[in-house]
Order: C-alpha cells, then sequence, then structure tokens
C-alpha cells in the first residue's frame, strides 16, 4: 500500500480484454506481436522512470534532505 503503480494491459479493437479471469486465459492466447511491443514500452517506461524520476526520489531520500 501507497505505492505508485502501473499495469500494463493488451486489449482488443473494443476496448476489453476477452481472456481476463476465464478459462481461455491461455498462454495459447497472447498475440506474440503485442507481447513484444508491451516489452519495448515495459523498457522504454523504466529507462525513463530511472533518468528522470530516480535521481529526484534519490535525492529527497539523502540524509539531511
Amino acid at each position: 500500500r501507497g505505492y505508485p503503480a502501473l499495469t500494463l494491459t493488451a486489449i482488443d479493437e473494443r476496448g476489453r480484454n476477452p481472456h481476463r479471469h476465464l478459462v481461455s486465459d491461455l498462454a495459447e492466447a497472447i498475440d506474440g506481436r503485442t507481447l513484444e511491443r508491451s516489452e519495448r514500452l515495459a523498457a522504454a517506461l523504466i529507462e525513463r522512470i530511472d533518468t528522470e524520476v530516480g535521481p529526484r526520489l534519490a535525492a529527497s531520500a539523502a540524509p539531511g534532505t
């Protein structure tokens, strides 16, 4: 609790995740191309957070600040 979080999920053309929490929610339902795009997005987000937010968090956590 109290920690910022982000969830990445894939949705269909209707804006839904058609297999979420259903028996059809299987590895076979994963679209490989979508997974690759999600991996690239997640890596870019992590890099940006590390570059832009990380230094500010480290500075605010430093003793005497």
